[in-house]
């Protein structure tokens, strides 16, 4: 188990001041407040509800606010009316209710995971479920409950949105310019890397120049910022393309630092070869400064200037860096024509440079977020969570006691995908509850009789909020703990509208969280569980088949035709390394983590996720390249050798992803040697010592042979066997 001292290593990091922090607390801060202003004066009941819509809502940028808000306003009127329209019909037939509340429950938790938007859905389970078991506590006001809930809700996402936009605002679209030009401010100190590396043995590339190829939280900017701004939607093509050749230029610069250095030390690196990445270098610095000094990513479009980039240096190259410089410059090419930039000097580009690819490109477009198969895990959750509910419900009915309505809610809001997740959820759930209702019973027995006027009790409540809302800006480890501070601080001081010595809400709120999280706990164990521990290997063995893909990405299938691949190869083998991450954290929580078994098994996936990381730039550059070569001449020297290289690249990811879920394990260790011998036997073979006096065909053909025992020596890295 974590020990004290990891214990408080972890909350210290958590808790460390950040930049942006302080300015992001108040802000709830001061939502807050006037939130509770509003509830004082117009004495509006439930207005805790309205603290925690202020917390939910406010974290984001403030076009993620303003999207959330506006998705938990419509998850809330749907699950209020349904909850109504569910009491008027079946408040008599308590055999019918019972099983209503279960439907719902697992609709809402369906569509939750399978949706493009979740957040409705889900809120409209929680509300549904305030609603219908509103009438065991005051049965003649289930009407108001949902009214109530509608309003303190719309009203804490007004709050939220007007802090979030006038008070301190984070646009998304400044978060998005920020993101692009740290990719290219570092693209320049990878290029002095390839031209100069390092004296001694080579180093391993930072964590940051791996993760930094991940697009998918640019990409959220970019929909994020479209919400703030509508102007930008007809533009969305272009923003789209834009992101993605930064991070091509990016990650093709990453593989150059990777893999130059080894031929700079063995032959020189060419003059010409050098003038260009030279140019690379000053050109991703000078794109840089003006994305930095401009308000929006694209220029006017009615500027006019010339039609074509003067600036890049031509001449011959040394065979093993042309894909990865000629790719640099295809990507500074459309960079420059995509933000309407100039070049070395000379204007702008307006004429659409040879292949540039639009969001259509089936190797970075996401694919689409409803799955409209049925999505059994998905299912067996919401079922899962059906369940407890009900059991909650049978269990308020039988002690007669309607305060424990946090148990039900608890169910739903806890509900993830393994058990791990579940725990971390509950646990979470349950520290900020405890810890938001210690707050509150300090200042109900030290403040509250010394309290003067509303004054005082808005300076007694700022110092409770700013505490919750420290923590809910922090981390996303700790985040919701935050959230769930403050919601225990906000139903223990605001249960009357004045002062109060009430504790009977907080002390509710806890044991119906212990409740819910403990009824959870036994179903997720007993009823299909799915534990994150056994979830580590299927993600990774899921991101080297994607991967695979790529490799083949330009090749010829059995057929002679190019192998076809499905949309968003990108985005989709982030998420899945992403995913693997989140089950080994996951993991922590079933059981013991530093058993010897435990530690291998995540020591293991975390060397595979690294090593697939620092793969992915090589496969992303090659794959680009095949592209625009096209199939070797097999007359041309060496065809043979390069597509049995990228064969066998593609064959061992593929046998990777199998060794690492448990199957072809033979299989698997004789391609890998296989793979070493043809990676042993490339240095002797006559291609090694290509220079630039090649034919261009044969040259290219001789780099992409090269280039593809780079990536061999990378792919054999990877297996379960560390």
């Amino acid at each position: 188990m974590t020990s004290l001292p990891e214990l408080g290593a972890f909350v210290a990091a958590e808790l460390a001041p950040r930049p942006g922090r302080m300015r992001a607390a108040l802000r709830l801060v001061a939502a807050s407040l006037v939130s509770v202003v509003l509830i004082m004066l117009f004495q509006i009941p439930h207005g805790s509800w309205m603290i925690m819509t202020v917390f939910t809502v406010a974290l984001a940028d403030a076009g993620a606010s303003l999207q959330k808000g506006v998705e938990r306003i419509i998850g809330t009127v749907a699950g209020g009316l349904a909850g109504l329209l569910a009491v008027m019909a079946f408040i008599d037939l308590p055999y019918v209710f019972l099983p209503v509340i279960g439907i719902a429950v697992t609709v809402g938790l369906y569509l939750s995971h399978v949706s493009a938007a979740p957040y409705p859905p889900l809120l409209g389970a929680i509300t549904f479920l305030l609603v219908v078991l509103s009438h065991l506590d005051a049965p003649e006001e289930y009407v108001d409950v949902a009214l109530w809930r509608i309003t303190a809700i719309a009203i804490g996402v007004a709050m939220s949105t007007v802090a979030q936009v006038f008070l301190w605002p984070t646009d998304p679209l400044d978060t998005l310019r920020v993101a692009l030009v740290r990719r290219l401010d570092l693209v320049p100190t990878l290029i002095e890397r390839a031209m100069a590396p390092p004296a001694g043995p080579a180093t391993a590339l930072p964590e940051v120049a791996l993760t930094l190829g991940d697009l998918t939280s640019e990409l959220q900017l970019l929909a994020d910022a479209e919400v703030l701004h509508p102007s930008l939607r007809p533009q969305h093509a272009a923003h789209t393309a834009l992101i993605l050749e930064v991070a091509r230029l990016f990650t093709d610069a990453v593989w150059a630092a990777e893999t130059v250095p080894g031929t700079v030390a063995r032959i020189g690196l060419d003059d010409a070869v050098r003038r260009r990445l030279l140019v690379i270098r000053d050109e991703s610095v000078r794109f840089a400064r003006a994305l930095e000094g401009r308000q929006a990513l694209l220029a006017p479009s009615d500027a006019t200037t010339d039609d074509r980039i003067a600036g890049t240096v031509a001449g011959s190259t040394v065979a093993a860096h042309a894909p990865v410089v000629d790719g640099m410059e295809r990507s500074l090419d459309r960079i420059a024509y995509l933000a309407g930039l100039a070049r070395g000097g000379a204007s702008r580009v307006t004429t659409p440079p040879p292949g540039l690819v639009w969001p259509s490109d089936p190797t970075d477009t996401p694919a689409g977020l409803w799955r409209w198969s049925l999505d059994v895990p998905a299912l067996k959750v919401a079922m899962k969570t059906a369940l407890g509910v009900e059991l909650c419900y049978i269990a308020m009915h039988a002690l007669a006691w309607p305060g424990i309505v946090t148990s039900a809610v608890t169910c739903v809001i806890i509900a993830q995908s393994t058990v791990g997740a579940n725990a971390t959820k509950a646990v979470l759930r349950q520290v900020g509850a405890v810890f938001g209702a210690l707050l509150g019973l300090v200042v109900i027995v030290v403040f509250m009789p010394n309290l003067a006027g509303i004054a005082a009790f808005l300076v007694v409540m700022s110092v409770g909020f700013f505490v919750a809302g420290w923590i809910a800006v922090g981390g996303p480890r700790t985040a919701y703990a935050g959230i769930q501070t403050a919601l225990a601080f906000a139903i223990l001081l605001l249960a009357g509208f004045g002062p109060t010595t009430e504790l009977v809400g907080g002390r509710d709120r806890v044991l119906g969280i212990l409740l819910g999280a403990a009824v959870m706990g036994v179903i997720d164990q007993v009823l299909w569980p799915v534990q994150a521990r056994r979830a580590m290997r299927p993600a990774v063995a899921r991101a080297l088949r994607l991967m695979a893909q790529v490799a083949r990405l330009g090749t010829v299938g059995p057929a002679g035709r190019p192998a076809e691949h499905p949309r968003g190869l990108r985005a989709q083998i982030y998420r899945a390394l992403t995913a693997a991450l989140a089950y080994r954290d996951e993991s922590r929580m079933e059981g013991d983590p530093d058993t010897p078994e435990n530690r291998a098994e995540s020591d293991m996936v975390l060397h595979v996720v690294t090593d697939a990381q620092a793969l992915l730039p090589g496969l992303f550059a090659a794959a680009e390249e095949r592209v625009v070569a096209g199939a070797p001449d097999p007359a041309t020297p060496f065809a043979a050798h390069v597509q049995e290289f990228e064969r066998t690249i593609a064959d061992v990811l593929e046998a990777s992803a199998d060794a690492i879920e448990g199957t072809s394990a033979a299989g698997w260790a004789d391609l890998h040697v296989r793979a070493r011998t043809m990676g042993d036997g490339v240095d002797e073979a006559p291609w090694a010592d290509a220079d630039a006096a090649a034919a261009e065909a044969d040259a290219r053909l001789v780099s992409r042979h090269i280039t593809s025992h780079q990536i061999m020596r990378l792919v054999t890295r990877l297996g379960p066997e560390r």
